[in-house]
């Protein structure tokens, strides 16, 4: 199993937070070029295919904060997993990522 499907199997079966630079190895898969650390601690993540959905705006974004410098809280773990099973439901990303079929 890839390091990429570890995490995102650490991330569904668990409810703990989740070091950032874990997150950004996720971002830097399925959002490449497509996100940024903004002052403060917060990361904001754009996707055209999310643009107009009533969660993510106009301009297709949302917003992970990064708590104390260095983690990042389940909830904000779990939108990830959302937008990146979103994605795979569309056909941007392979849905072998997405999807448990690593078990069967």
């Amino acid at each position: 199993m890839s390091k990429i499907l570890k995490i995102i199997e650490k991330w569904k079966q668990g409810n703990q937070p989740a070091q950032k630079e874990e997150v950004f190895t996720i971002l830097n898969k399925f959002f490449p070029g497509n996100w940024e650390c903004k002052s403060g601690s917060h990361v904001v993540v754009r996707h055209p295919l999310l643009s107009g959905l009533p969660e993510y705006g106009v301009a297709g974004e949302f917003s992970i904060a990064i708590t104390g410098g260095r983690k990042v809280k389940h909830i904000y773990l779990k939108e990830i997993l959302k937008v990146v099973e979103y994605l795979g439901e569309k056909g941007v990303i392979s849905k072998e990522v997405t999807r448990d079929e690593e078990k069967t």
